[in-house]
């Protein structure tokens, strides 16, 4: 009796410690076998018991997503709400694995973080809480997936182009393509995911595909990086297909919306360079009416994709440090501001 009184009081000390610390490191085991480390935020002063668990888009970047992920924690706290980051499966085990990349689609970033909520939930220290999904451009497409799987209390998805499927499925299975695989330009990405679109559907051949750029590089009109990037596109083709099969081509919003019941908050960047803001909120209105889904807002912010002013160099992640990327992000606070506002009013 004695030594479970004492285990009794240790671990009270532990939670007590736990609510007074500001970042709790810890790493969490999922389904499919990855151990992801992430950094867990509780407040000293909480004005509602919420978590916002922030959903890593399939990229090459760790939990602080560039400082931008971090910068929202922080805000979250002085707020008084909890926030849940962690690193994707790209860094599994805190090491970088770039071939993960290319594996990894929107299904299983949303099933991670689906994982990371059963987890949170069965803490001591955040019996009672709320909580629910954010992420910003893919990682907001994920939260929306992980928000139509699993009962939660929001999703705030923000600048994730949900136009329609063929969008949606572009979004999906072109992440190899970013993060200077191809050096030549936005358009060129665009134009290579609409073929690998086709190439899921079977509406084209891979050796057509193939031909087609490499008539493009032989030409002169394709780098040398650009040309051999492709491959990676295609490497990604061939493990989704086989790994997703017809979910590849089926995989819309429009399935997802059916099942989103919770709360949700979609924030569009006016000047945004990868979509038109205002025909995407018009576009996830329509969707949310033709499935009944009236606990909705959306908001604009006056900003681009990686929000900045309108006058700001989009390409910036070609010649900018990680710090300089951070501090050009002028609109962050007014699109953080949308943010908290919304999850106050939960």
């Amino acid at each position: 009796m004695k030594k479970l009184l004492l285990f009794t009081i240790a671990f009270q000390l532990f939670c007590i410690e736990c609510i007074h610390a500001k970042e709790i490191e810890m790493s969490v085991k999922t389904r499919s076998g990855y151990n992801l480390a992430g950094t867990l935020v509780v407040p000293d002063q909480q004005s509602k018991k919420l978590l916002v668990i922030m959903l890593t888009p399939p990229n090459d970047g760790d939990r602080d997503q560039q400082g931008v992920d971090k910068a929202f924690a922080d805000s979250l706290e002085a707020n008084g709400i909890a926030s849940f980051r962690y690193d994707n499966r790209v860094f599994s085990d805190s090491i970088k694995h770039e071939a993960t990349l290319i594996t990894t689609s929107y299904l299983d970033t949303a099933e991670d973080g689906i994982d990371m909520m059963n987890q949170l939930r069965a803490m001591p220290v955040l019996a009672g809480y709320r909580m629910g999904f954010y992420g910003i451009s893919e990682g907001g497409g994920a939260s929306m997936v992980a928000a139509s799987k699993i009962d939660c209390s929001f999703c705030v998805p923000i600048a994730f182009p949900t136009a329609d499927g063929s969008w949606f499925k572009f979004q999906q299975f072109t992440s190899p393509l970013w993060e200077n695989t191809l050096d030549n330009s936005d358009a060129l990405i665009m134009e290579t995911g609409i073929r690998l679109i086709d190439l899921y559907a079977k509406r084209t051949s891979l050796e057509d595909f193939k031909a087609y750029y490499k008539n493009k590089y032989d030409s002169g009109k394709m780098s040398e990086k650009d040309y051999k990037g492709i491959d990676r596109g295609i490497e990604a083709w061939k493990f989704n297909a086989l790994k997703h099969e017809q979910d590849v081509i089926n995989c819309t919003l429009d399935k997802f919306a059916e099942t989103l019941n919770c709360p949700m908050l979609y924030v569009g960047c006016k000047y945004d360079e990868k979509l038109n803001a205002m025909h995407e909120l018009a576009f996830f209105e329509k969707l949310m009416f033709k499935h009944n889904k009236t606990n909705f807002k959306t908001a604009v912010v006056d900003c681009n994709h990686m929000l900045m002013s309108k006058d700001e160099d989009i390409i910036y992640r070609t010649h900018l440090s990680e710090g300089e990327q951070v501090a050009k992000r002028d609109k962050m606070p007014e699109m953080i501001s949308v943010v908290v506002n919304f999850l106050k009013e939960l």
